[in-house]
């Protein structure tokens, strides 16, 4: 289950490990934090992280070992290393294994440090973006180009200066108009990559382009919109708007799913939000809620045809005597997250730590 850091005490076992800078990680799933090292992850700006409550959670969509391997070959890119990592190898891994596994619903949102928030995000959108390629029909050669440019994306950003990245505050005009050349520059990095097609280059170009012409660097609209762009500029939104950044705090999971559905037709072309519909639920398992009769609960499962009534247990102080409840059955609803305040109350709760042994 995800919970904000400072929820967590000494002794709390981690389900998801925890991504470093240059996609290393830092923390392995099944470590048991210290007081050293929960200093130490706030001090490198993680502020939320995935602690096991003994209760199945959904598993990443992809494995470690194929989350490393992009990380690496995005490494390689940006620090002008030789490319020994093929890009299109990488995307392969990561389609074949999303091809497996219905986890694309349920793993968003990997943890890592401010600094490393590129590659992990950058994988994030590829995950999503493939999903959404699925759900619309794309062939097989089709998605690995959408992959490609999904995972390279954000490539460009790699050459601005940090200090710009993770600004906390607000971004000055003259900042803004830097980090809009992300786009080009990315492009300009990998389209004479002979890995890279000139569609997944178009995907890096495009990727900031909107429906209503608002987005950059082309001033582009409707159809004049590379499709594998406007798949990867819904898949980066979402992936950014649930993702803790330096300057602002994440956007709840229901409010991103939210705010995105609403967006099809101005920002977004409209098919495409309605696969993205199809691939991400608002309520993900693992989520604690507030349900509408004021009880506590833990999302266990979801699906997207019926995104709002998710089966549920209900959380009490003993984890034993937790109740299993379908709300469509049940005709109870979710009022929204279980604020952070009532996340450390139930956290701390000495019975309930007890009996999920943190």
């Amino acid at each position: 289950m995800r919970v904000p850091l400072a929820a967590v005490s000494p002794g709390t076992t981690l389900s998801r490990p925890i991504y470093g800078v240059m996609g290393q990680i830092l923390l392995r799933e099944g470590v048991k934090l210290t007081a050293r090292s929960i200093r130490r992850l706030q001090e490198l700006g993680v502020s939320a992280v995935h602690i096991d409550l003994g209760i199945p959670e959904p598993e990443d969509p992809i494995s470690e070992h194929t989350r490393c391997y992009a990380h690496q070959m995005l490494a390689q890119l940006a620090s002008n290393l030789p490319n020994k990592v093929q890009v299109r190898e990488v995307v392969q891994s990561i389609l074949d294994e999303i091809l497996e596994s219905e986890a694309i619903i349920q793993g968003m949102n990997s943890i890592s440090t401010y600094d490393g928030y590129t590659y992990t995000h950058s994988v994030d959108v590829c995950i999503l973006g493939l999903g959404i390629g699925v759900k619309l029909g794309l062939t097989h050669n089709q998605l690995v180009d959408l992959g490609t440019g999904c995972l390279l994306h954000d490539i460009g950003k790699l050459s601005l200066p940090s200090i710009i990245l993770n600004k906390p505050g607000r971004l000055t005009a003259d900042e803004y108009e830097l980090v809009k050349t992300h786009p080009q520059q990315g492009y300009n990095l990998i389209v004479a990559n002979p890995d890279v097609s000139s569609q997944a280059a178009q995907t890096v170009l495009q990727h900031h382009e909107r429906w209503n012409g608002s987005g950059y660097p082309l001033g582009k609209s409707q159809q004049e919109i590379h499709p594998f762009a406007a798949i990867c500029g819904v898949a980066d939104t979402y992936s950014a708007m649930i993702s803790n950044r330096v300057y602002r705090k994440a956007v709840p999971s229901h409010e991103s799913y939210e705010m995105l559905l609403a967006s099809g037709g101005t920002w977004f072309d409209f098919k495409i939000i309605q696969a993205f519909a199809k691939c991400v639920v608002p309520y993900p398992p693992g989520a604690l809620v507030e349900l509408t009769n004021g009880q506590a609960a833990l999302v266990v499962r979801s699906s997207p045809s019926h995104p709002y009534v998710p089966v549920v247990r209900i959380v009490g102080t003993d984890v034993t005597l937790m109740e299993e409840i379908d709300l469509q059955e049940a005709r109870i609803g979710i009022r929204g997250l279980l604020s952070a305040a009532a996340t450390r109350r139930l956290l701390g709760s000495t019975e309930y730590a007890s009996a999920l042994g943190i």
